[in-house]
């Protein structure tokens, strides 16, 4: 390799980059970056509502109780998801902190770090190694530069974890493929199947929805059954069994058939019929959505419009597409739709931005026009982004998260403008370039803007405004407010009950704390007057409950001595 030379201007910026990319050592010193920049988020970042703090509290529950098989949330059964993302995470706060909600969070960062090497992988075994051997650091970086896959590293949830998962069955499952007329993909094989059980154990039906969704579309494609024959269906059932089947017959034991009965129907199916918990949304959705959520890489997705149909024959190619037209068909389908289901996808997405730049055809004046309104909607989804960070910045945060915001929004600028660079003179430095400030501006959108919007925090000054007395009350109960987040930073025996409740708790309990949102305050006093007891206020917590939408204040109230 030639020595780097000192750059002057921003193509030679670009020149060093691309030097550099070509080394395989310099994969190491990006998932080195990567992990410092989220483990800081990690730290900064309050318990966000609902899910990650559900499944943060529902851990903490399981490690406490030591009852491995059986999820709750207090007292209710947790049936979202299997207990694979919950032994990882109690694992994780036993090892680093049980209090630290950033302890649960870890398996996240993990599941990202392992997305990025598993697609660096991926492209390397498809032999996209566009710009000197620079491609596959380039598909770990349209990941990286995602924002849902980055933010999804700061979450104490499923999905960043499931996605490795994920990554690893399409790794094996492509070797499966292109191996399919010699026979000499039985290892792969058998990787296919427990990657699929493991992410069955993670999160239920996805893995196997991607890669059923995957063999489904290929067999059509193709017009051949044959991959069904090399991927030894009941072989592989039985492989998945053995994985998943002794804790589904335990928790089934363990709670009667109770749990499983919930999760299939009153979540799965429900989720499948309509709009599940306000979430429903036309099909098309994620197609409108798609260039904010994976800002800036979406910029480069422009480059699909030059997609050489001549490629199809490769099996590289038809197994992208089907990968990402097979599930995206499925999710778009699906009335309950939120931002991440989307994320397993995304990396099929990627891997054919690489295949369209090797193979790209020649620039049409409809093919230009076509990459120029691809990225002219990711780069107003960008500026739309920032948009709503200064927003929320003078609405809900401090001094702090405006100069932030006002940072992400020239980052997000400039990310433009290194396109529009690039656009002109495709180089694969300048590319790197872009995407990698796309890294640093969602770790100043979650690292700093939102961590330092304080008001969106409730529970977090909740747990402040307690923490000034000396000692705990005894007894918790709130009404109106029932988030997550304060059950975490409170404790699993905090009460949520009804206003009329409260007031019942302060009587019979006279050193018991009752929590009252602003909007139930009048049932609440209403209820002491019958009761005839005296009350004072002992704190006041106002903010934004991102949950609901809505101002709240909690007021905090004692029984009189």
């Amino acid at each position: 390799m030639q020595p780097i030379q000192r750059p002057a201007s921003l193509s030679d910026v670009g020149q060093m980059i691309a030097q550099l990319a070509r080394m395989k050592s310099v994969i190491m010193l990006l998932l080195l970056l990567v992990a410092g920049m989220v483990l800081w988020g990690h730290g900064q970042l309050a318990p966000i509502d609902r899910d990650e703090a559900r499944f943060a509290q529902a851990s903490s529950q399981m490690l406490a109780s030591g009852d491995f098989i059986t999820i709750k949330f207090q007292d209710d059964y947790r049936a979202k998801k299997p207990a694979g993302i919950y032994w990882l995470q109690a694992v994780s706060a036993a090892l680093f902190g049980e209090a630290d909600i950033a302890s649960y969070r870890l398996p996240s960062l993990a599941g990202f770090l392992a997305s990025l090497c598993l697609i660096y992988l991926i492209a390397r075994q498809m032999n996209l190694t566009a710009w000197g051997g620079a491609g596959p650091l380039m598909a770990a970086l349209l990941l990286a530069s995602s924002f849902i896959a980055y933010a999804e590293a700061h979450l104490a949830k499923t999905d960043a974890f499931l996605l490795a998962l994920i990554l690893w069955q399409q790794w094996a499952l492509f070797d499966i493929y292109r191996r399919r007329f010699d026979g000499q993909a039985g290892a792969a094989t058998s990787q296919f199947w427990v990657a699929m059980g493991l992410t069955i154990l993670v999160k239920g039906p996805i893995g196997p929805l991607v890669a059923f969704g995957t063999i489904i579309a290929l067999s059509l494609f193709d017009r051949s059954l044959v991959l069904w024959r090399h991927i030894r269906l009941w072989r592989g059932l039985l492989i998945t069994a053995i994985i998943v089947a002794p804790w589904a017959i335990s928790v089934q034991i363990a709670t009667n058939g109770a749990f499983l009965d919930i999760a299939i129907k009153a979540d799965f199916l429900a989720k499948v019929q309509s709009g599940q918990e306000s979430h429903g949304a036309p099909f098309g959705t994620y197609l409108l959505i798609l260039g904010l959520i994976s800002f800036p890489a979406s910029l480069f997705l422009s480059q699909l419009a030059l997609f050489d149909k001549t490629t199809w024959r490769f099996d590289k190619v038809r197994f992208l597409v089907a990968w990402a037209a097979g599930y995206w068909l499925l999710i778009e389908a699906t009335p309950t739709k939120l931002p991440h289901y989307v994320l397993p996808a995304l990396p099929a997405l990627f891997l054919l931005v690489l295949v369209a730049f090797l193979h790209a055809a020649p620039q049409s004046k409809p093919r230009h026009i076509a990459r120029l309104i691809i990225a002219g909607i990711a780069g107003l989804s960008g500026l739309l982004l920032s948009g709503f960070l200064i927003y929320g910045a003078l609405r809900f945060g401090s001094g702090n998260a405006f100069f932030l915001s006002l940072l992400g929004f020239l980052i997000t600028c400039g990310c433009l403008a290194l396109w529009w660079q690039w656009y002109k003179a495709p180089q694969s430095g300048v590319m790197m370039l872009t995407l990698m400030s796309g890294v640093v501006l969602h770790m100043v959108v979650i690292s700093g803007i939102l961590s330092a919007s304080h008001q969106l925090h409730v529970s977090t000054a909740l747990q402040a405004e307690l923490a000034k007395r000396e000692t705990m009350p005894p007894v918790i109960g709130a009404a109106g407010y029932h988030e997550p987040s304060m059950v975490f930073l409170l404790g699993k025996d905090t009460l949520l009950i009804t206003e009329q409740e409260a007031a019942l708790l302060l009587a019979e309990a006279p050193q018991s704390l009752a929590i009252i949102e602003g909007r139930k305050k009048q049932g609440f006093s209403e209820t002491i007057d019958q009761l005839g007891i005296a009350v004072t206020e002992v704190g006041r917590v106002t903010g934004f409950n991102i949950s609901r939408g809505q101002d709240v204040t909690l007021h905090l109230y004692q029984r009189r001595p």
